[in-house]
């Protein structure tokens, strides 16, 4: 089973910088830091870069941080995204998001939104969705690191009823999708 506690140490607020840690034990003794963040355009760039490097620099193995860090990663010459980049490598955090994450209509598409780890071998998958309820598109991540006692302990089976009423609907349904 699983608990979950805030992490204190790593959440706070500030006029750079917003985040959220949350601390998950495991029924093995173990524990994930899994941490969200925004940084608000308007706040100063260095101090939250700055207040970002000092909780990267504490965090525990096993920890990832998903958030919306308005530097566009896509700009490899940008100040902006070096600064970023050179932070979160310093401290063993890997981004795994590289597809633009942020599209607003008559603008370029960017990659301001991004999940960083310090634990790359437990990923399963990572990705984006597009969900059409905001500019941003959802950032998601599948870890071995909080899901792999709960795989072992599930089965999954799959059923599939093909009866004539099921296979006449879909027939239908394409149809009217096609025509």
């Amino acid at each position: 089973s699983l608990s979950a506690t805030v992490n204190e140490k790593f959440s706070s607020v500030t006029t750079n910088l917003e985040t959220l840690f949350v601390t998950i034990n495991k029924s093995d003794n173990k524990s994930t830091t899994v941490g969200v963040v925004y940084r608000p355009p308007s706040g100063v760039l260095n101090d939250a870069i700055s207040e970002f490097s000092t909780i990267a620099e504490q965090l525990p193995k096993d920890s990832h941080i998903i958030g919306d860090f308005n530097i566009d990663m896509h700009k490899d010459s940008s100040r902006e995204s070096q600064l970023l980049e050179d932070s979160t490598l310093a401290f063993g955090l890997y981004p795994l998001i590289s597809t633009y994450t942020h599209e607003k209509p008559g603008c370029r598409k960017t990659c301001i939104d991004n999940i960083f780890t310090n634990d790359p071998e437990s990923m399963h998958l990572s990705g984006t969705l597009k969900l059409h309820i905001s500019h941003h598109l959802a950032i998601f991540l599948t870890t071995d690191s909080i899901t792999h006692n709960a795989s072992k302990a599930s089965k999954l089976i799959q059923y599939y009823d093909y009866c004539n009423s099921n296979v006449e609907n879909f027939k239908n349904e394409l149809s009217n999708e096609l025509s």
